[in-house]
């Protein structure tokens, strides 16, 4: 039940006389969690059990790939329209096959394929139609894949690959029809195709994360480039005709058009930069005020088509999305990546002949979470000082961060009891740093991780467990004197602060249970952990947009930080001495730096166009109260709430006394030196 749920679902309700009668799902989880954040009574696990119960006159098919076929399959034949997510098969047969089953039903199919539904699409098309444009002769489509979405890293079991990669094309089937039908639009079915790719280190195992495609089209030439290297989302269509050339951004929704011809020749370059200038500037404003005047929502190309659908079926027009059209694009994605020459991952134990350092302890330590943001500088900390290392790294983990080390690296999850089980065969101590704060995989990684990493130390019997948690199971609103220590009270209303915390309350009494039950392990609260290449530097309670930070406090609240450097050494001290052993112990910077300073000396040093705008305590409490009823009240979850806000800004700072008592950790690297760090890090890295 994951966004694409809740955008059918919204868009569907926006259109009149649609009533939602109910939802399906296999994980019984989700589906209790979708149905009640969006108050739909009718929760079923079986589609048939849906369609008999509640006979429903159209079903959205959103599930991965693979079951998209049986499901579109199921309705058609029950004597249901149906509306599926593209590529709506794993190949034209079967779509052939739900096209056969929907004309003998007299029932609807329609795919979804939003770009061209949108505005400068519609634009693009009037012009073509009216001549305008004059004859297409070609056009390009660029998109661009963020690997930092869902695709890429929602497991859907404990290590079992997210489902694009088990496609028989890879994650290329899964992201090529949308581009290529937005191609083939403007170009004509498909008469020969051809295919150069490259790899840049962007996907796993040398994948090809540039795709270039030429496609010959009856009516005109295509190129499609597909890349997975950016991190910013593009989507640009071209289309150059006789009279005019035009250009489509999707994501800024936006149609540009320039005349070509005898015409622009006579135009001075000068004039045709201003003109050029001027266009863009026009359609921008001309964007906005549309996005403004009809309060257009993200996606609202799905919006369209979905709305179309339904008007399609009231008029028993054709489908919005032709059935012509989708086999087109169903066949040129399998001949496009078989093209490819697609080899199958592997995820065989990697197992150093030798070293390139030397030994200089006999405890061989594990890590989980090695391929992360700390866990690759515990790593290259832990090599230093010449201990033996291995590494449990999720399958599509960048584990080339570590090739340097020439370390053990096993594929699995901390959530897979029997990956679990090959990596503590024969070390001696384990780090589990592999804690998630991703809502949607916290309580997999956090909680079930959590339980088999402590079930699989218990039954291996390693000398030590080493966990690094977090300061956020603190109830710090209640902390007396603002002081909070390793003996406070923890937070009694988690959920309150969101899933994460919750989850990593939940991991956290779980070390410490089996602290009780005799388990030898280290329990490491820390603060936020921050340093060179570390994925954000905003703080708490600070909202970004572009190059401008708007902080709900005043500037004066005391952010609490860790650097990566002291947090590592606070882990080394805790495997080599046993002062440690059974204890909760704070890692925390403990030199003081407010939000104000910490904008100015580090924020506006990495990026000079920084602008900082710092809201007064009760406005932004009152501001976050309106936003958490409203948002409450249209039956979605938070991102901030009243009680969070005034539990993070009430002040209290993270006592570490005790870890500097125990095991003598000091703050080797203070924050001016890591704010230099930080800027050298970055000014190298672009």
């Amino acid at each position: 039940m994951g966004p694409s749920a809740v955008t059918h679902l919204n868009f569907s309700l926006s259109y009149r006389g649609v009533t939602v009668v109910g939802v399906v799902d296999s994980d019984e989880r989700a589906l209790k969690a979708f149905g009640e954040r969006n108050r739909i009574n009718g929760c079923y696990n079986s589609l048939a059990q849906f369609i008999e119960s509640r006979s429903p006159d159209v079903v959205h098919v959103l599930v991965p790939l693979k079951e998209r076929f049986a499901l579109c399959a199921e309705a058609l034949s029950l004597g249901v329209n149906v509306i599926v997510e593209s590529p709506m098969a794993l190949n034209s047969k079967e779509a052939e096959e739900l096209y056969r089953v929907a004309e003998e039903n007299g029932l609807m199919l329609s795919t979804v394929h939003p770009s061209i539904f949108t505005e400068p699409m519609a634009t693009l098309a009037e012009l073509i139609e009216t001549g305008a444009m004059g004859p297409v002769h070609s056009a390009e489509v660029h998109y661009s894949i963020d690997t930092r979405t869902e695709d890429f890293s929602d497991y859907p079991a404990p290590n079992v690959l997210p489902w694009p990669f088990e496609l028989p094309g890879s994650i290329y089937q899964n992201f090529l029809p949308e581009p290529l039908f937005t191609l083939l639009e403007y170009i004509g079915t498909p008469i020969e195709i051809e295919v150069m790719s490259d790899s840049n280190g962007a996907l796993p195992q040398e994948m090809a994360d540039e795709v270039s495609v030429l496609v010959k089209g009856t009516r005109a030439l295509g190129t499609l480039t597909l890349s997975f290297a950016p991190t910013e989302p593009v989507q640009r269509l071209r289309v150059y005709g006789t009279k005019m050339r035009a250009e489509a951004d999707i994501v800024a929704d936006r149609l540009i058009t320039e005349r070509t011809g005898s015409e622009a020749l006579r135009v001075r370059k000068r004039d045709y930069n201003i003109k050029s200038a001027l266009n863009i500037i026009g359609s921008s404003a001309k964007s906005l005020y549309s996005s403004l005047r009809d309060k257009r929502e993200p996606l609202y190309g799905v919006k369209t088509l979905i709305h179309s659908f339904y008007e399609a079926l009231k008029s028993s027009a054709e489908a919005p999305v032709s059935k012509a059209s989708a086999l087109a694009v169903l066949d040129a994605t399998e001949e496009i990546y078989k093209k490819l020459d697609i080899t199958e991952l592997k995820f065989n134990h990697i197992l150093p002949s030798e070293t390139n350092f030397p030994l200089m302890h006999k405890e061989k330590v594990l890590v989980t979470g090695g391929t992360g943001f700390f866990g690759r500088v515990l790593v290259r900390r832990l090599v230093k000082e010449g201990y033996e290392v291995r590494v449990l790294a999720r399958k599509l983990s960048d584990i080339s961060v570590l090739d340097e080390h020439k370390i053990e690296i096993f594929y699995g999850d901390t959530a897979d009891a029997a990956s679990l089980g090959a990596a503590f065969d024969g070390v001696d101590v384990v780090i589990h740093a592999g804690i998630s704060k991703r809502p949607r995989e916290s309580h997999t990684s956090n909680v079930i991780g959590t339980e088999k990493v402590v079930e699989a130390a218990k039954t291996s019997y390693i000398d030590k467990l080493i966990y690094l948690g977090s300061c956020s199971v603190y109830g710090v609103s209640d902390a007396p004197g603002g002081l909070v220590t390793e003996e406070s009270a923890l937070e009694p209303l988690a959920s309150k602060h969101g899933e994460v915390c919750e989850t990593l309350q939940k991991a956290d009494s779980i070390v410490l249970d089996a602290i009780d039950d005799g388990l030898c392990a280290v329990l490491l609260r820390t603060a936020r952990v921050y340093g060179p290449g570390a994925e954000s530097y905003t703080p708490e309670y600070t909202l970004r947009t572009g190059a401008n930070y708007l902080s709900l406090d005043n500037g004066r609240f005391h952010p609490q930080f860790v650097h990566v450097e002291n947090l590592a050494d606070a882990v080394l001290r805790a495997l080599q001495s046993e002062s440690a052993d059974r204890e909760v112990l704070n890692v925390v910077d403990y030199e003081p730096i407010t939000t104000r300073q910490y904008m100015n000396r580090l924020i506006r040093n990495v990026n000079p166009n920084a602008r900082a705008f710092y809201v007064p305590y009760p406005l932004s409490r009152a501001a976050i109260t309106t936003i958490d009823r409203v948002t409450r009240a249209l039956g979605f979850r938070p991102l901030y709430n009243r009680y969070a806000l005034e539990s993070t800004l009430s002040g209290t700072v993270y006592d570490s006394s005790k870890i500097r008592k125990v095991l003598g950790w000091k703050q080797r690297i203070g924050f001016d030196t890591a704010a230099g760090e930080i800027l050298e890090y970055e000014q190298v890295r672009y």
